[in-house]
């Protein structure tokens, strides 16, 4: 410990900068103030103003999901706190390493309202662990002053060990300001080792391929690292290849083994035909949500042996346990060395009438952008997909996370070889794709990003476009514009409801984003007809400063296929099985 530091924010932000941190974004503000201007006269750790705390979250998430590699996300106490609770909540969901460091109230004053368990104690004080203990893998609350090293290892440890996701330290004033310390911290940090025989694993493995007339593969945001074994255990085995959202970027869609992301809203009709007719299923990093299982989790693969490999055994309680169904805890790197060994045991596979049938399927499954659907409100937003997807073939893409502005385009992108799209699908929330966009592009050093997201989406966040503009990357944002909230109008219509909130005629008022963004410094244009897509999309390809394609897109065209709910004989709705999707082919 270099005993040249007089305080404690100087001591922390040099162990953070010797750890590897480089990056953090921030919102100023006095209850961190000590903290932030060591980082800033130490000028180690690039600093990122953000100008609000959830776009700094959202900035910070999306850098760490790049590559699990985190940043700082630096905020103050009380509203600094309470502003990025989203943010981190989507980083909890979507896996995503970040590291939080808050300003608190006088260390007296943190003592004093746990012992009296009052609402407030002390200017813009609020009780921090309380608010976040939830939605964070390890929290830390400095009410002493403690060495530094300790609390950045464990920070940095228990953000990227296992299932990546965010930590949190908070730090009153006084103690930023205050003089280091020798005394350790007391830590205790939660350690998932994974369990599993390997000689177990690739017994189970290579005798369910044995005996397997129809198999395939499912892969998840938690395989990426390990993606290239898979792929060739694959390849080798001519195994076909189903991905979720997360993890669409791993295998483009030009590849011969790749058939599609299946759910609630699939790719196509074929990858849930593949989930109901297979007989046996290696799942390798997906948690299985509800959406991935169509909503009823009992019907997911269910003629199927199933191998299922998650480094976080919580996950495995999603699906019920069935006949001929294996969880199994561990790291897929810690399995990537077995697939070699497996290709070795002379095993193989005659999969002819079973590509045979998934041949038919695809040759009988419309996709999303040919089934005719009748508007005239608007460009169809899976012409825009299709063509934006084509024309940005060598870019960076970051999506929208909420909406049909996710659901299409998560839907319907067609993947390049070697294309990175970044997506948030985990909590969904508003407001996503602009601030990820800006940390994508600080993690990756990309000169150009594509950006997608939708009208409501970006008024959420409306002021980023300023720090885009200040940033030396070329920004391409595609705005799909539907006059408000499509995906919640087209829910109302579809149940019935009374319309409300969900565009100017029920009294939602959108901001004019051409004159905002022309305001900023963007290059803008629109587009109203199908016609105008390829000419306008290749304009805003060959921008060469940052610029935005506002594409007045139908309100009325739905995500399809997809499942619907219907009412069962007692007339208790009910989700119908995967390969049951809307509309009948």
């Amino acid at each position: 410990m270099s005993t040249s530091f007089k305080t404690l924010s100087q001591e922390l932000a040099h162990e953070f900068a010797e750890a590897g941190i480089t990056d953090a974004f921030l919102v100023t503000g006095g209850a961190i103030a000590p903290f932030t201007a060591a980082i800033a006269e130490q000028g180690r750790i690039r600093m990122h103003f953000m100008l609000t705390e959830q776009s700094a979250g959202i900035a910070a998430e999306s850098y760490g999901y790049m590559d699990s590699k985190p940043a700082l996300m630096i905020v103050t106490s009380g509203p600094g706190v309470t502003n990025a609770l989203t943010p981190v909540a989507a980083s909890w969901t979507n896996s995503s390493p970040m590291i939080v460091v808050s300003g608190q109230a006088r260390s007296t004053d943190v003592a004093l309202s746990k012992v009296l368990g009052s609402r407030q104690v002390g200017n813009q004080h609020l009780r921090t662990d309380k608010l976040v203990d939830s939605i964070v893998k390890l929290f830390i609350e400095l009410e002493v002053p403690c060495k530094s090293g300790p609390m950045v290892s464990a920070l940095i440890e228990s953000a990227t060990r296992g299932r990546p996701g965010p930590v949190w330290l908070s730090i009153p004033q006084d103690l930023q300001r205050g003089p280091i310390s020798t005394d350790s911290p007391k830590l205790e940090l939660s350690h998932f080792p994974s369990r599993y025989d390997p000689s177990y694993f690739k017994n189970l493995v290579i005798e369910s391929i044995s005996k397997s007339k129809s198999p395939a593969i499912l892969v998840g945001a938690g395989s990426r690292n390990s993606f290239p074994e898979i792929l060739r255990f694959a390849e080798y085995f001519q195994i076909p290849i189903l991905t979720t959202w997360p993890a669409m970027d791993l295998i483009p869609e030009n590849h011969p083994l790749y058939c599609g992301r299946p759910g609630s809203i699939p790719s196509t009709w074929v990858p849930n035909f593949i989930n109901t007719e297979t007989d046996f299923l290696l799942i390798f990093g997906v948690r299985l949500d509800l959406g991935q299982v169509g909503y009823n989790p009992d019907l997911f693969a269910p003629n199927a042996t199933v191998i299922r490999i998650d480094i976080d055994p919580v996950e495995f309680s999603r699906v019920s346990v069935r006949e001929n169904w294996h969880n199994i805890w561990a790291d897929t790197n810690d399995l990537a060395s077995h697939f070699a060994e497996m290709l070795l045991q002379g095993v193989s596979t005659n999969l002819q009438n079973w590509w045979e049938r998934i041949d038919r399927w695809k040759k009988d499954s419309p996709r999303p952008i040919d089934l005719q659907q009748n508007f005239e409100d608007g460009v169809s937003s899976y012409e825009l997909i299709l063509q934006t997807s084509r024309i940005f073939s060598n870019n960076l893409i970051v999506t929208g996370s909420s909406g049909t502005c996710m659901e299409m385009v998560l839907q319907a992108w067609e993947v390049q070889e070697n294309q990175r799209i970044v997506n948030s699908c985990g909590l969904g929330s508003m407001g996503f794709a602009i601030a990820a966009a800006i940390g994508a592009a600080t993690k990756s050093n990309a000169g150009e990003v594509l950006c997608v997201e939708s009208d409501g989406s970006l008024a959420m966040n409306l002021q980023d476009l300023t720090t885009m503009v200040k940033m030396g990357t070329n920004f391409k944002l595609v705005i799909m514009d539907s006059s408000g909230y499509k995906s919640i109008s087209l829910s109302q219509k579809r149940s019935g409801q009374f319309e409300h909130g969900n565009g100017l005629a029920t009294d939602l008022i959108l901001p004019d984003f051409y004159s905002i963004a022309k305001g900023f410094g963007f290059e803008v244009d629109c587009v109203n007809l199908d016609s105008e897509l390829n000419s306008k999309l290749t304009w805003l390809k060959n921008c060469k400063t940052s610029a935005m394609l506002i594409v007045k897109v139908s309100s009325t065209e739905e995500a399809l296929p997809r499942l619907i709910s219907k009412p069962n004989a007692q007339g208790i709705m009910e989700t119908p099985p995967m390969n049951d999707l809307w509309p009948l082919i």
